[in-house]
């Protein structure tokens, strides 16, 4: 950790990264035995991408930048529905 090329995120983009990183450990885990009948990782993933994606409006991006942004939370969240659709049957 200590490479010098690399930068050191300030807090809020600390929590941010947290989020979304906490929402592809959900989407690329699969499915245990403690979650499979309630799939409750992936309300808590939901939970955390909606934290994501309200950091996100906090923050200035030009147009294309926040409309690829969106795209990817929506993306994300369709997948995390799917995955609690299928955990619900």
């Amino acid at each position: 950790m200590n490479d010098p090329e690399k930068l050191e995120p300030d807090a809020p983009t600390k929590e941010r990264l947290s989020n979304l990183a906490q929402v592809g450990k959900a989407l690329n885990d699969t499915y245990s035995d403690d979650n499979i009948e309630t799939g409750d990782d992936f309300y808590v993933a939901l939970d955390y991408l909606e934290k994501f994606k309200a950091g996100l409006d906090k923050l200035k991006m030009d147009e294309p930048t926040k409309k690829g942004m969106d795209d990817l939370v929506d993306y994300l969240r369709k997948k995390i529905n799917r995955r609690i659709g299928y955990v619900g049957k």
